[in-house]
């Protein structure tokens, strides 16, 4: 008899066996995407964060298929076949990380979408008026300037020190996280990246947040040149440098000029980059990695089997 409650524990189970080969994969994939255009980059890392779910949802969806085409009718070779009050007690821990993790990093994600809100809310307040009303210039002496909420926010201290060029440069690489929505990208990654164990999740959320940032820093080098944006990444990391509080730094959890990954950004607008990936061999690669994930469906399946019944 299939409820609710089981066929999602199933699903963590599977998200679970799915992620063991993930992290196999992650670090490969991570050295195949290094050189990759920022734009795919991203779009293929926030699949990566996705892939535990996304292949046991896969096999879950599949194994659901079975019962109602008839394929599931084989007795105990079929886990839908079996009583779910025969799971022994001891078979949930298998699960219990992920839902751990997940809640976790769900509570955070909702905790910081506060703090980023009150905080808005009184830079909003306190903000100086400008000619174009997306843009709130607050008065600090700090080095920072983020987007949230619609709108870029930067110190008054980027505004005085950086050169027109530059400033207008952090302005249109702020305005093109707001056109991404990598607030809301990255929340979502993190979520999904909860599969992950913490120094495979940094490291593919690291390698995100990069690609964010250099698809912005390209935006706003379309308009004021490579070596302005590569400048001013130079001259507010200097600011921040300056500074021993940590005002200095962006709120958590909103995408901000100063987030860092500062050399790999200035080598990429400067051109100081590995020559380009055969993109054959990239997607090759990406196929034969879905393949495998196809292949090890039956594989994830039994051992979610053999997990929840140890009897069969």
């Amino acid at each position: 008899m299939l409820t609710i409650p089981f066929v999602l524990l199933v699903l963590a189970i599977l998200v679970s066996l799915a992620s063991v080969i993930c992290h196999v994969a992650l670090p490969s994939i991570l050295r195949i995407l290094d050189s990759v255009a920022p734009e795919l980059r991203a779009q293929l890392l926030l699949f990566a964060a996705g892939a535990p779910w996304l292949i046991g949802a896969s096999v879950l969806m599949s194994s659901l298929g079975d019962i109602f085409f008839g394929a599931c009718d084989f007795g105990s070779a079929c886990l839908w076949n079996e009583d779910p009050a025969g799971i022994r007690p001891e078979s949930i821990l298998a699960a219990l990380p992920l839902l751990c993790a997940t809640i976790f990093l769900c509570a955070r994600a909702v905790r910081q979408r506060l703090i980023s809100r009150r905080v808005l809310s009184a830079f909003d307040a306190a903000s100086d008026l400008v000619a174009d009303s997306a843009v709130r210039v607050i008065p600090n002496g700090a080095a920072f300037a983020f987007a949230g909420g619609g709108r870029v926010y930067v110190s008054s201290a980027i505004q005085d020190r950086l050169s027109p060029d530059q400033y207008r440069a952090v302005i249109l690489h702020e305005q093109a996280h707001l056109r991404r929505r990598d607030g809301l990208t990255v929340s979502i990654a993190r979520i999904l990246a909860g599969s992950y164990v913490p120094p495979f999740r940094g490291r593919l959320l690291n390698a995100l947040a990069l690609a964010n940032e250099q698809c912005c820093d390209a935006h706003a080098a379309s308009f004021v040149g490579r070596d302005t944006v590569a400048a001013a990444i130079l001259a507010v990391e200097r600011m921040a440098a300056e500074l021993v509080s940590g005002e200095s730094r962006v709120i958590a959890g909103l995408p901000g000029f100063g987030d860092g990954f500062v050399a790999p950004r200035v080598r990429r607008l400067l051109n100081i980059e590995p020559p380009p990936p055969n993109f054959g061999i990239v997607r090759t690669g990406v196929v034969l990695t879905m393949l495998f994930a196809f292949l090890a469906g039956d594989v994830l399946y039994y051992l979610a089997m053999m997990i929840l019944y140890p009897r069969l």
